[in-house]
């Protein structure tokens, strides 16, 4: 089960990236559960820099939502926030997680942090790529 005392022991033993702190909430509704973990400058709360959702829902585990601030891009924010996710589930009991992306950027780079295509959709002349990962 998810807890706010094990999230709060993952972060304080996370290597946050220097001058950020890390927040959470936990939303529990219609039996699913989603984290949201959001990220500020040190001491500075109104502004959100980046933020991740991810939870164990009816049809899976999946991390979405993932948004980082343009000029805080390219900095190691988005990465650390999927790693400490993943590590979350793991810690959760979790064995796999999955995602989607929408452009070939983030599928690259989702790819590069170990996750693998499976499945391509059409939908609305976009296309959605679900990739999986063991964690």
């Amino acid at each position: 089960m998810i807890t706010s005392k094990k999230i709060k022991e993952v972060i304080k033993n996370s290597k946050l990236p220097k001058g950020f702190e890390l927040s959470f909430f936990i939303d529990r509704t219609d039996g699913q559960t989603s984290v949201y973990l959001c990220m500020f400058k040190k001491h500075s709360y109104d502004e959100i820099i980046a933020i991740v959702r991810f939870g164990i829902y009816v049809d899976g585990i999946f991390i979405s939502d993932l948004n980082v601030k343009k000029k805080f891009r390219k900095t190691g924010i988005g990465t650390f926030l999927v790693s400490i996710s993943e590590e979350l589930l793991k810690k959760f009991g979790c064995k796999e997680v999955s995602l989607y992306s929408e452009s070939d950027w983030h599928m690259k780079w989702y790819e590069s942090l170990g996750y693998k295509i499976i499945k391509d959709d059409k939908d609305y002349n976009s296309v959605y790529v679900f990739l999986k990962k063991e964690i």
